[in-house]
């Protein structure tokens, strides 16, 4: 085969290499520039809601532990070996006032109320006999006053008066000795002494009791009680019997157990005379009533479960009913005490309302807003008063949490 020439080998591929580079410079050259754009500035996209006044019941959130209203130990009045224990008296179980719980061997303490019984009946039978004795006596006296100096004979021992009254004497204590008897016979047979739960017993069947010897503690069912602690400047705005009010404020006692709402109500019962000492707080007593579901009227214990001793349970204690109040989120709260409002020419406007009230969830504001006014309620990045806002779609009517869960 024939070499190929030099020109072929080195020209032809110099003169494509420099085609290429004469089109690229005419593109360049040739290539027009994009037309300018305005810039278009990003105004920030804000939540809202709208509020109105309205009026709201104020209520103070805390938490306590609850305790029993009532709880005693069981302890005989009298000694002896138990004969019977009812089936109940033991850890757990439920009893009703003067339920019986266990009994003495009451054997000694019959004989006792017998003996007892025989002596008021002899104490009697001397009084009787020294009546009659008496009225000789004053037969006697009647008969021989002529013959006696009467000036100087006891008249009242003539006629045996000392000898009656000590009769008679004698017949009262028989009586007390048979009363007490019978007491000690009754005291044998144990009842519970209001309604309530056996939180520990330590009786059956054959033991020996004493006296004063504890055998169980029964707790009362009827109610229970919840201590709080609240800021002191609270306080005014309860009803405490005895210092703002006669009656107590409503209280509603919420216990969270499992997927199941524990609710119970009751009221506030007492003003504690002292701070709490950890965060020298006021502490105040509340009663509940029922705790323990007793009283359900609608049967329905699979899910009215019972509110237990010691648990710790959030309380909320309902304070005055105030009219014409803004009710907001507690987070759409800047700064402590601001307000963000969208204003009708989609500006930033910061304001500072007057806070009457102050809850765990919410604010409530008595000046400072007017009705309708738009809250933002989402963050805000470096605001400035007058930025321009865009406001997101659905921002409608404010939905205020309530302290129990609910809306208001």
């Amino acid at each position: 085969m024939a070499e190929k020439s030099p020109w072929l080998r080195f020209v032809l591929p110099a003169l494509i290499l420099a085609a290429a580079i004469v089109i690229a410079i005419l593109l360049v050259v040739l290539r027009g520039r994009p037309p300018r754009t305005a810039g278009v500035q990003q105004r920030p996209l804000v939540q809202t809601l709208e509020v109105h006044p309205d009026t709201h019941d104020l209520t103070i959130s805390a938490y306590g532990a609850v305790t029993p209203a009532r709880e005693v130990a069981i302890i005989p009045q009298v000694g002896g070996q138990i004969a019977w224990v009812n089936h109940d008296f033991a850890p757990g179980g439920i009893v009703h006032r003067n339920e019986l719980l266990f009994v003495i061997d009451s054997s000694d303490y019959v004989v006792a109320a017998e003996e007892s019984r025989a002596a008021l009946e002899q104490a009697r039978a001397r009084m009787k006999q020294e009546k009659g004795q008496q009225k000789i006596a004053r037969r006697e006296w009647e008969l021989f006053a002529e013959e006696i100096d009467t000036a100087a004979t006891d008249t009242s021992l003539a006629l045996r008066q000392p000898q009656l009254e000590s009769a008679r004497a004698a017949v009262s204590a028989a009586h007390a000795r048979q009363q007490r008897a019978l007491l000690s016979l009754s005291r044998t047979r144990v009842r519970a002494p209001f309604n309530g739960f056996i939180r520990n017993e330590n009786a059956d069947v054959g033991q020996l009791v004493g006296a004063q010897n504890r055998v169980g503690t029964i707790v009362g069912t009827n109610r229970y009680r919840v201590q709080v602690a609240l800021q002191e400047e609270k306080i005014p705005w309860l009803d405490i019997p005895g210092v703002t009010a006669d009656s107590g404020s409503p209280v509603r006692i919420v216990h969270q157990a499992g997927s199941h709402v524990i609710e119970r109500f009751g009221r506030v019962e007492k003003l504690l005379g002292d701070v709490a000492p950890g965060g020298r707080m006021a502490q105040v007593l509340a009663t509940i009533d029922d705790p323990l579901g007793l009283r359900d009227p609608g049967d329905t214990v699979n899910f009215y479960l019972p509110l237990l001793v010691n648990t710790y349970v959030e309380v909320f204690l309902q304070g005055p009913r105030r009219a014409d109040l803004f009710a907001l989120p507690r987070s759409s709260l800047r700064n402590g005490d601001q307000v963000y409002l969208y204003a009708s020419d989609s500006t930033l406007v910061m304001r500072k309302p007057s806070i009457a009230w102050r809850s765990e969830n919410n604010v409530y504001i008595e000046d400072g807003l007017a009705p309708g006014d738009l809250v933002i309620t989402s963050a805000l990045t470096a605001p400035v008063e007058g930025m321009k806002l865009r406001r997101a779609p659905h921002g409608g009517p404010a939905r205020i949490t309530h302290e129990g869960g609910g809306n208001e």
